[in-house]
């Protein structure tokens, strides 16, 4: 298994790790047959996951690329050697055979990333275990933009926790990504809802503007909408130009 010349900011660092943590220790079983169905069709060369996640999903990744084919993972995660749980999931890897394809960087997605992207790396799928840090989570949003191209799949866990829920609503908002659709029940929505949903669609443009300024794009947009369902949600990569038309400081001080 590679170890990352980074693996030593985790060494340095453990107190600080344990906290921000992105060990998931609950992943749902119809999520991890999701995302095998999702890697086997895409077969992807180069995934990047940022979380060890469960020792579950972490292995159907692993399970699922064509290794043979040279199909490598990368690991992001900073509590790789600190945290019991994570060493788990880094062991296993070890018992099943995975050493030669997978690299393991334990390092804050928020700091390793802007270094692969400055590498020129790239990769073909990623696996999102977020913080629970919002500051942390829309930098790591923000360079899988970067590193992911266009029509790559981006699968995120927890995706209901609000530190990630934000963000994921301004990039499908913005038509960066779509969410691919699952087996989903239909959500009906309240007869006041309706009417009033009903009313704001007749509204004149000038108005509507209006009441965009002063409601919550949520209470308009709702998130099952969105597709936006669940704690773990597919994307699919948009725009072909990464993120870097941004405005980091708007996207910040709206969603504050």
């Amino acid at each position: 298994m590679k170890f990352s010349k980074l693996d030593l900011i985790s060494k340095e660092s453990s107190g600080a790790v344990n906290a921000a943590s992105n060990f998931n220790h609950d992943v749902a079983h119809a999520s991890i047959e999701m995302l095998r169905a999702c890697l086997q069709e895409r077969m992807p060369r180069a995934v990047l996951q940022i979380g060890a996640g469960s020792l579950e999903s972490t292995l159907a990744v692993c399970e699922a690329l064509d290794l043979d084919a040279g199909a490598m993972l990368t690991l992001v995660e900073p509590a790789i050697y600190s945290d019991a749980s994570c060493r788990t999931v880094l062991d296993a890897l070890q018992h099943h055979g995975y050493d030669s394809s997978v690299e393991v960087v334990a390092n804050f997605a928020d700091q390793a990333l802007p270094d692969f992207f400055f590498q020129e790396q790239g990769y073909d799928l990623a696996v999102l275990n977020p913080s629970g840090d919002a500051d942390q989570n829309f930098i790591t949003l923000y360079y899988l933009g970067k590193l992911l191209p266009k029509n790559a799949l981006l699968m995120v866990y927890r995706a209901e926790d609000e530190s990630i829920r934000p963000w994921l609503r301004r990039l499908v908002v913005e038509n960066r990504y779509r969410v691919l659709p699952k087996e989903v029940r239909a959500q009906e929505l309240p007869f006041l809802e309706k009417i009033l949903r009903d009313r704001y669609q007749r509204l004149p443009a000038r108005l509507r503007s209006v009441v965009e300024d002063r409601v919550r794009s949520e209470v308009i947009l709702p998130d099952h909408q969105l597709g936006l369902v669940g704690s773990f949600v597919v994307l699919e990569k948009l725009d072909g130009a990464s993120a870097e038309a941004v405005d980091v400081e708007q996207m910040i001080a709206e969603l504050v």
